[in-house]
């Protein structure tokens, strides 16, 4: 017979505009049985099920707990459902909503309750609960509740023409702010050149403040696009061969960044993280010595990094 669902959620979520979607997805996938927000449940009748469902506060993480009274006796399930904060928050609701017809689902019919899912918008766990009939499979973007994330990559980046790219490691760290896919971000890099001909060796150390946008978001793989305002500082050496003369320098330069990078989450904490771009600083930089030009760096650089990102809640 058709298992009616007594739906209890705290105050604030209960009058949220979006517990009406969590509240039509559970009607939906349990048809032709309701599911009903507010009713009290300590009143656990033959035949009514039970779900108490429990947001985190940025509504990334969500507990259900299922309780159906069958032969006088009553059984109870729980699952977390987790979700990146990139996914829309109409579509956790949504998604909740089919987690706990999912549940009842599997206390009708005796199955043991599955372990904890990590979810995105249309990652609903189990093809019975799903109106449209179809199986949607699981999803790993950044994912489960996480607030920030840190990448550790390696770096290339030209610089003297002709010469060897320089060399170096990034360390940055994003987090979304404002909407679900807007983000801020930072960065430190560090790059060293050398040039045996001239005897160059040029080390650059770059801070890096702006943000950006996630492009796409599927399942284990962010796409994003981001822009940054650069503070450079350069020191360079070099001795010119036919005259022996030498010359050092240092400096400060300003100048933007545009960079696309991908991510591929092998785990919801740990991935593997790439990416290319442009750097244009607003002047190019060239190093004389005793009137004699010995490094000439040009305005516009090419970059590229890789390296794994970390993934924090």
């Amino acid at each position: 017979m058709p298992i009616d669902v007594s739906l209890e959620l705290a105050p604030a979520d209960e009058s949220a505009p979006q517990a009406r979607l969590l509240l039509e997805a559970c009607n939906l996938a349990m048809h032709p049985a309701q599911c009903v927000v507010g009713r009290d449940a300590g009143a656990m009748v033959e035949g009514t099920a039970i779900a108490i469902l429990r947001w985190s506060q940025n509504h990334t993480d969500a507990r259900i707990e299922v309780g159906l009274r069958i032969d006088g006796t009553a059984a109870w399930r729980k699952r977390d459902v987790f979700f990146s904060p990139a996914d829309p928050e109409e579509e956790r609701w949504r998604t909740v909503g089919y987690a706990v017809a999912t549940l009842v689902g599997e206390a009708v019919a005796g199955k043991p309750s599955e372990p904890s899912t990590n979810a995105n918008p249309t990652s609903i766990v189990s093809q019975t609960s799903n109106p449209g009939g179809r199986n949607l499979g699981e999803g790993k973007g950044v994912g489960k509740g996480v607030h920030f994330w840190l990448d550790a990559q390696f770096a290339l980046e030209t610089g003297i023409p002709g010469s060897e790219p320089s060399l170096g490691a990034e360390i940055r760290l994003s987090s979304l702010v404002f909407c679900s896919r807007c983000l801020v971000s930072g960065a430190l890099l560090g790059t060293f050149q050398q040039w045996a001909l001239d005897s160059v060796s040029v080390l650059q150390a770059t801070a890096a403040l702006g943000g950006g946008f996630v492009i796409l978001h599927v399942p284990r793989l962010d796409v994003a696009v981001r822009a940054e305002a650069l503070l450079r500082f350069i020191d360079a050496t070099g001795i010119d061969p036919a005259t022996g003369n030498a010359g050092s320098g240092r400096r400060w330069g300003v100048g933007f960044t545009e960079r696309v990078d991908a991510a591929w989450m092998w785990s919801t904490r740990i991935g593997f993280v790439a990416g290319v771009g442009f750097s244009e600083m607003t002047a190019a930089t060239e190093l004389t010595g005793h009137g004699h030009a010995l490094i000439y760096l040009p305005a516009v650089h090419l970059d590229s990094v890789a390296g794994l990102r970390l993934a924090f809640p």
